[in-house]
């Protein structure tokens, strides 16, 4: 980077990142609640239990992302508390990309430039990149590895390719699709410099992380791998996605065009591959999380893609410059930021946590080694501690085959509202009425939009209620016995 770049790049750059954070701190004080699962394994990994989900259960890797996992554990040695370190270092992976998105930027376009400064300017004023990095989710860690290890695979020389090597094992230890992603930047540093120390060096690198998750768990892939890939509906991801209007295909067409004219086009139609297999991988999960955050990587790529376009000296400088600009004001023109905040409030849990306090009161009295029966293992099983197990009882749980336990200390249920007589999950019913005696109602908490959780617990217990300002009012009619109608 030319010394002058700085003059123009140092306070561009602190203006994207204040708008970063001007944006992102309103959603800092949430989290959804699969967040709480990676949560659960790194309070036993720092307790001495080892990347287990039950201390005396068995081994299942019920996490999708080990290096997020444990970074989470780093937080808990280091201040105690899992959710403040995973939004404020969710917010600093966010802040990392911006300069990662220049730099990718600036080498698709051969030189730095000020038009590069679109890619974090784009970045920072997305509402699905700003929502998606404080979820307390490793997507801000995996945005960033993606952007920092395309820009050192088509950067680095000499010794710096190492870096290459690294970042490409941190992809593969982000997300299961990393493994993919990293071969692909391996092999284009190998056919661009003729030499596979780096292929050699990320390959050695995956047969120790298989070999070890064959011995631990037995399997050669993260269970939710397997679960979140069954009876998933296309059609019902294309309407999901569909709530973002003509934003996907945008950056799906701008990404493609871009790379079409960037002066490195074989560096740009290799973002278009890892952007469109990405997306590939997105499809074959159920697309619920908010902001869209398995398509993200798309957006990003094709915003640094755009940004480098403006920056080179060919004829599409302005254009794809102009195409940034316009977009990004007509985005925020237009209802799409409100809505995908909205659907973010509706995913995630936030104050009072009241799963969190109501699993922190009932492990208190629970003899140690109860075990509780729950269809979302998310932020109520981390609230319950290690000392209990807990079961999931979907049918591809992340805590194995949720084979029948005889009468658990505890079943939580799942309703849609705090009045209603139906239970959300089937398997639910099945867990309630298969107990030997009748189970003593708790109350009901909420969990998030169209989530409230009643808490049943074994009559030999002699359980309290849950404190009266964790629970919601219940209309919902209950049978002498304590079972649902």
């Amino acid at each position: 980077m030319p010394f002058a770049a700085l003059r123009w790049l140092g306070p561009g750059g602190v203006v994207c990142g204040l708008a970063f954070v001007a944006l992102a701190l309103p959603t800092l004080g949430s989290a959804v609640d699969d967040a709480w699962i990676s949560g659960r394994y790194a309070a036993h990994l720092v307790a001495g239990h080892g990347l287990v989900f039950n201390v005396d259960g068995p081994s299942v890797e019920g996490f999708s992302n080990p290096l997020w996992t444990m970074w989470l554990a780093l937080g808990l040695v280091l201040t105690g508390e899992v959710h403040p370190f995973m939004t404020w270092t969710g917010l600093g992976f966010g802040l990392l990309l911006l300069p990662c998105a220049t730099g990718l930027a600036a080498t698709l376009a051969g030189r730095w430039h000020p038009a590069t400064l679109l890619a974090p300017a784009t970045l920072a004023l997305s509402p699905h990149v700003v929502v998606a990095c404080t979820n307390g989710l490793e997507t801000a860690q995996w945005l960033c590895l993606l952007v920092a290890s395309a820009w050192a695979t088509f950067a680095a020389e000499g010794p710096w390719r190492v870096l290459t090597a690294v970042l490409c094992v941190a992809l593969a230890l982000c997300r299961p699709e990393g493994m993919a992603v990293g071969a692909w930047f391996v092999a284009f540093d190998a056919l661009r410099h003729r030499r596979r120390e780096v292929a050699v060096g990320f390959v050695g690198a995956l047969v120790v992380l298989e070999a070890w998750r064959l011995a631990f768990y037995g399997a050669w892939v993260p269970h939710p791998v397997l679960a979140k890939t069954t009876d998933v509906s296309f059609v019902e991801n294309l309407r999901y996605v569909g709530r973002d209007g003509v934003l996907w295909p945008w950056v799906g067409w701008s990404l493609l065009g871009a790379a079409l004219v960037l002066p490195r086009r074989m560096e740009g139609l290799g973002l278009v591959l890892v952007a469109v297999g990405l997306v590939g991988v997105a499809f074959q999960v159920e697309l619920w999380m908010p902001a869209s955050r398995l398509l993200l990587p798309a957006g990003v790529f094709s915003a640094c893609a755009m940004a480098g376009v403006a920056a080179s000296p060919g004829r599409g400088a302005v254009p794809a410059g102009l195409s940034l600009v316009v977009g990004l004001g007509l985005l925020h023109l237009s209802p799409l930021p409100s809505t995908v905040r909205e659907d973010d409030h509706k995913h995630s849990v936030d104050a009072p946590w009241a799963s969190l306090q109501a699993a922190a009161f009932l492990a208190e009295r629970l003899p140690p080694g109860s075990t509780v029966a729950i269809r979302d293992a998310g932020a109520f099983a981390y609230g319950i501690g290690p000392l209990h197990r807990v079961i999931e009882t979907h049918p591809l749980g992340l805590t194995g085959p949720p084979e029948a336990w005889p009468d658990p200390e505890l079943i939580v249920t799942t309703v849609r509202q705090p009045n209603t007589t139906w239970l959300l999950y089937p398997e639910d019913r099945v867990w309630l009425e298969g107990t030997s005696v009748p189970y003593v109602h708790l109350g009901k908490i909420k969990q998030h939009h169209r989530r409230y959780y009643d808490v049943w617990a074994h009559p030999d217990l002699g359980l309290p209620p849950l404190p009266p300002h964790l629970v919601v009012p219940d209309t919902r009619p209950v049978t002498p016995s304590g079972r649902v109608r």
